[in-house]
């Protein structure tokens, strides 16, 4: 699919290294770069490197570009968004992706994980927090379960690990304790839709979105180094339709005149009406 112009995407250095934008999870400088895109589509584009010798990052194996609440909106108060993030596979994937072990997830599970998007949600009655996940399956949309144990998971789409192809992932969210929506789309294909809750009452915090590479648990033995390309990470759209938002020019959703979330529910029918201001 030919990426949307209006997507707030990573295109320089200035771009990533803006801390009002971006936070930058990685163990020294070289390991998150801007480079020329190895298949010449997409200008210039952000290199990820993790290395097994790397210390540990926020607890974990892990080199991460994230956007947190600096750009969800405070998205409980602004009915929702496209969430949009782009990614490439350096060729490695292709050999290593079957040592990636996921078959007896409870014991140990050395799924890499590329793309995560968290709501802040404590309640289990909401929709949970998923991730795109690499393993000796493939690449996998993972939903998971609020206990956020080993294992604890819900596998909704597969689809095969390849190299130097760009994959646009959107995830489409609309805020509400009751009437909310939880949609995610590859290369234009809706893979997965949640109708009902997505937030709790009370809430008073967004929700944010990493790329990268994050090994929940040990560096998988056999493998001394990946690296991945990514670029987008967020943009929110008009009201409306993924197919009929993607190619319109963007728009934020403003809390003009918000309404407490305890009160009446934000949900598909608010965010249609509700005032936007172009920016």
């Amino acid at each position: 699919m030919a990426l949307n112009p209006n997507v707030t995407r990573i295109a320089s250095a200035s771009d990533l290294n803006d801390t009002n934008k971006y936070v930058l999870k990685r163990w020294e400088p070289a390991r998150i770069s801007m480079v020329d895109d190895p298949v010449n589509q997409r200008g210039q584009v952000v290199r990820i490197v993790r290395n097994i010798n790397d210390g540990i990052v926020s607890g974990s194996h892990r080199t991460e570009i994230v956007r947190d609440r600096f750009i969800s909106e405070y998205a409980f108060k602004t009915g929702g968004g496209f969430y949009w993030g782009s990614y490439m596979l350096a060729p490695e994937w292709l050999e290593k992706h079957h040592l990636l072990e996921a078959s007896v997830p409870k014991v140990t599970d050395y799924s890499i994980n590329i793309q995560q998007f968290h709501p802040r949600n404590t309640d289990n009655t909401t929709h949970p927090k998923w991730t795109v996940a690499i393993n000796e399956f493939g690449v996998c949309l993972r939903k998971w379960n609020q206990s956020d144990a080993a294992g604890d998971y819900e596998i909704v789409a597969r689809w095969p690990v390849d190299a130097l192809v760009w994959h646009d992932v959107v995830c489409q969210a609309v805020w509400s304790i009751e009437d909310g929506l939880f949609a995610l789309y590859l290369d234009d294909r809706l893979m997965y839709r949640f109708v009902g809750p997505t937030i709790y009452p009370g809430a008073t915090a967004g929700c944010w979105w990493a790329e990268g590479i994050y090994a929940p648990g040990n560096f998988p033995p056999g493998i001394t180094e990946l690296s991945t390309y990514v670029q987008g990470l967020k943009q929110a759209y008009p009201p409306g339709p993924y197919s009929l938002c993607r190619d319109r020019n963007a728009k934020y959703i403003r809390n003009i005149r918000s309404r407490s979330l305890t009160g009446r529910p934000t949900g598909a029918r608010a965010l249609a009406t509700r005032t936007t201001v172009e920016i």
